[in-house]
């Protein structure tokens, strides 16, 4: 099987979130080596996304499609909202800074919450105050859906690690 590039695999998943932008979700975890899982769920399937870490720019990652929706459910339940962008008025954007600066969580509870029931809309290229994005979910431990999926999920670590060694950033990692 053929991995994409990080930036091969999130161009692909844009195209599809903007061609249909309900159904999806998302959700990370850090494997046993210290890399992370993104797992998306889009209305055509479930996608793995292995990086080599969330808080550097630019991050080495290889994905690939991994199942259907059947194999989703697995990982990713359906009692999250949907991942998605929401616009947010200037009266909903004022509320969420003036919430933050008065560390007045419930205010800010209520507002996220009535965003996160609006549904989400393909990105916006101009006409918008704010736009918020998510939820993402963290997943607390590695999740495999089958034996297959686990033997992928090596594969994907180990070609990552090859793809680090080839860039010359491994070594920081040893």
């Amino acid at each position: 099987m053929s991995f994409q590039t990080y930036e091969a695999i999130l161009k692909k998943l844009m195209d599809l979130y903007n061609k249909s932008p309900i159904g999806w979700k998302i959700a990370i975890n850090q494997d046993s080596s210290g890399f992370y899982n993104i797992y998306v769920l889009t209305p055509k399937g479930l996608y793995q996304i292995k990086l080599e870490s969330l808080s550097i720019p630019a991050p080495l990652g290889l994905g690939t499609k991994i199942g259907g929706i059947k194999e989703a459910r697995k990982v990713i339940g359906r009692r999250i909202p949907d991942y998605g962008f929401r616009t947010l008025s200037q009266k909903e954007l004022k509320i969420i800074i003036e919430a933050l600066a008065k560390n007045k969580p419930s205010i800010l509870g209520e507002v996220i919450n009535r965003v996160l029931k609006a549904k989400p809309t393909k990105l916006p290229q101009k006409n918008f105050s704010a736009l918020l994005e998510g939820p993402v979910i963290y997943l607390n431990k590695e999740v495999f859906v089958s034996r297959k999926q686990r033997e992928l999920d090596e594969k994907l670590r180990r070609d990552l690690k090859k793809l680090m060694y080839k860039e010359g950033r491994y070594m920081g990692y040893v």
